[in-house]
């Protein structure tokens, strides 16, 4: 883990991870979304269901989950709370107030995303 020297994780690099992560949501960019999480990171959305990093890309790919704009209302390491614009499971396009409960590891000398829980508010 990218940590400061009194041991604690760089916000600014978690920060980084976090929004390649909901700029390759937003653009459909398999690339970023790749670089911005763990090869065996899990998303845990609002519903319960938990998907691995290949299946929730999957999903962004396959228009299962079309994701618009977002805004970063608040940031700390573990939690981020975010508005995102979005259309999933064939619903409404609606903005959703989530809460991002994330925690992230080093991979190959970058810090990426290992899970992230979602939830309403």
């Amino acid at each position: 883990m990218k940590q400061l020297r009194d041991g604690s994780m760089n916000k600014e690099e978690c920060l980084k991870a976090f929004t390649l992560m909901c700029e390759g949501m937003i653009e459909k960019d398999c690339n970023k979304l790749e670089k911005s999480m763990c090869q065996s990171a899990r998303l845990i959305h609002m519903t319960g269901l938990v998907e691995s990093r290949e299946e929730y890309i999957k999903d962004i790919l396959n228009g299962t989950l079309n994701y618009y704009e977002y805004q970063i209302i608040d940031f700390d390491i573990d939690r981020a709370r975010i508005r995102l614009l979005a259309r999933v499971y064939g619903g409404n396009k609606t903005w959703w107030n989530l809460t991002m409960y994330t925690s992230y590891q080093d991979e190959n000398g970058l810090l990426k995303i290992k899970e992230s829980k979602v939830r309403l508010g």
